[in-house]
């Protein structure tokens, strides 16, 4: 999975996760050892946090419209939940909750997570038309 990850490590924005080392890290072409970060668009906010410090039941401060995307759980979620947005893609290498291995997606203003065998959609909403 690194060597997939470090062939676009330019487009990614990482976070360090619980279980996250700085042997994997040496692994990697990208940083991921910010607890969280925030992207920004003219259209809405996503604030990356692996979901072991903030997660949806201890929220960051967030706007209306806003995505919290985390992924502590591994279980795949993309949806509405009052004014803000839940995203969490899943795992691609430990999966639960009954769900195939996954990955998330931000496209055209869905978030979509996706079965890694198959790019079949698991999960998905739309956070602006």
């Amino acid at each position: 999975m690194a060597e997939r990850l470090n062939s676009v490590a330019e487009r990614i924005v990482a976070v360090r996760g619980n279980c996250d080392s700085e042997v994997d890290q040496m692994l990697l072409r990208f940083p991921m050892t910010a607890p969280w970060q925030q992207v920004l668009s003219e259209r809405y906010r996503l604030f990356l946090t692996h979901g072991h410090l903030y997660s949806p039941d201890n929220l960051p401060p967030l706007a209306a419209g806003d995505v919290l995307a985390y992924g502590h759980t591994h279980i795949p979620v993309a949806e509405k939940r009052g004014a803000i947005y839940l995203f969490n893609p899943g795992s691609v290498s430990i999966p639960k909750g009954g769900y195939s291995a996954s990955y998330g997606l931000l496209d055209q203003g869905r978030l979509q997570v996706l079965a890694l065998n198959d790019n079949q959609v698991i999960a998905e909403v739309a956070i602006y038309p």
